[in-house]
């Protein structure tokens, strides 16, 4: 990794163009640059794909909407860059027994480790877990 202090400290000289941002949640994983945002959720989806210079806020999946995001961009292109680059950053830094990609999250957070250190034992609330949950707190 590389400190962000400098830019923090608005001593940006030797920061790259392209800081990029990897983030991992169970079977989730995130790529952020200075452009875009995109989630990929292994092994179903729901993927998301951000433009976070005209959209910050990120209201507009881009996955999912049908608007044509730029004349000089192309969206099937854009998600198939940054997922290679995304999925070569886990490939080099991940550790392969906690890899938690081939668990889909269900429900509501998650209540074990993933991947072979979970020994086969359930890593995420089911949904109806989840849903029972919510009904005890009302009760």
């Amino acid at each position: 990794g590389r400190s962000f202090l400098p830019l923090l400290q608005g001593k940006a000289e030797n920061i790259h163009d392209h800081i990029v941002v990897f983030d991992e949640y169970g079977p989730n994983r995130m790529i952020r640059t200075r452009e875009w945002k995109y989630i990929h959720r292994y092994p179903y989806g729901h993927h998301e794909l951000y433009d976070l210079v005209n959209d910050p806020l990120e209201r507009i999946n881009l996955i999912t909407d049908k608007r044509v995001i730029s004349q000089k961009f192309d969206k099937a292109d854009i998600i198939r860059s940054l997922r290679a680059e995304m999925e070569q950053w886990f490939d080099r830094y991940s550790d392969p027994p906690l890899d938690g990609r081939h668990q889909a999250v269900t429900g509501r957070g998650q209540i074990d480790r993933v991947g072979q250190a979970g020994k086969g034992t359930p890593s995420f609330h089911s949904l109806e877990t989840a849903e029972q949950r919510v009904k005890d707190r009302i009760s």
